[in-house]
């Protein structure tokens, strides 16, 4: 892109207006790939989109964000949003959120049981999930 910057700046008669454009465009540039995030678990910098789909696996929407966890709030942010758009065209249809843990925030739980949603969310491994697996592992195996 550099490239292009000084070609379009140098090679044209009256660069005063190129010169602004691409400066623009830089800047647009530099403010876009401040939402960049490292993600340790891809190594690399990113974004982690939310994408959801129908039953039947059709898209029915996306949300371009920033690649770190969702906050609770985000999550339920857009959700309200989705929902009210879905319930617009269909009032009294069933939905079910399916969901990996790190979208299993209280705000997310509250908002589900609110709007009488279905969801099945993981669910974070954490120390007191983790004791008590062991704890139904030993039984099952001593069975």
């Amino acid at each position: 892109m550099d490239g292009w910057r000084a070609a379009s700046t140098s090679s044209c008669p009256g660069t005063g207006h190129q010169r602004k454009t691409a400066e623009r465009q830089a800047a647009r540039r530099r403010a876009w790939n401040q939402r960049l995030l490292f993600n340790a678990h891809y190594d690399e910098y990113g974004f982690q989109p939310i994408v959801v789909f129908d039953g039947e696996g059709r898209p029915v929407a996306a949300l371009l964000r920033p690649a770190r966890r969702p906050t609770g709030r985000e999550v339920r942010g857009f959700l309200r949003r989705l929902v009210r758009a879905i319930r617009g065209h269909w009032p009294r249809v069933d939905i079910l959120l399916r969901a990996e843990s790190h979208y299993c925030a209280p705000e997310v739980l509250d908002f589900c049981r609110a709007e009488r949603l279905g969801f099945i969310l993981g669910v974070a491994t954490i120390r007191t999930l983790r004791r008590r697996v062991e704890t139904l592992e030993h039984s099952t195996a001593a069975r």
